[in-house]
């Protein structure tokens, strides 16, 4: 008498090539989409930390004639953001009573590198608020 034959379980190598190329696509797509998203979020970092240094030059103008040049003259804000990805500064001369302007530069340790937006800016001049570059204060 012939024995039945016994059909092995498991899986083929096409199958397991086939579940390797879907994992594929799908790490294509949504390892660029985390790290966008997780770049963003750290920018919101310097975004925040120049608002904050805005608040500090104002306290500082409300108290003196102008607005400081030094950061150290600033309360509650020091030369780095609060997540120390961003160092912070005053870079246009702000000895006048109407502008200053702050930059949040990228630090190179600071987590994913940001191409679209290495430095931040924020720029008050005469009661009027701009942000730059373009679409990097957005999310």
């Amino acid at each position: 008498m012939r024995q039945p034959l016994h059909r092995h379980g498991g899986f083929t190598l096409i199958e397991l090539m086939i579940v390797v190329v879907i994992i594929g696509i799908l790490a294509s797509i949504a390892i660029p989409a985390y790290q966008n998203h997780v770049i963003k979020a750290q920018r919101s970092d310097g975004t925040t930390a120049l608002m904050d240094l805005r608040m500090a030059q104002e306290r500082w103008r409300a108290n003196n004639t102008s607005y400081t040049n030094n950061i150290v003259d600033l309360v509650g804000v020091g030369a780095e953001s609060p997540e120390g990805r961003y160092d912070l500064e005053i870079v246009a001369d702000s000895a006048d009573a109407t502008s200053f302007e702050l930059t949040a530069t990228k630090r190179s340790d600071g987590g994913l590198a940001d191409a679209k937006c290495p430095s931040l800016t924020l720029t008050y001049e005469r009661g009027e608020v701009t942000t730059g570059p373009d679409g990097c204060w957005s999310n």
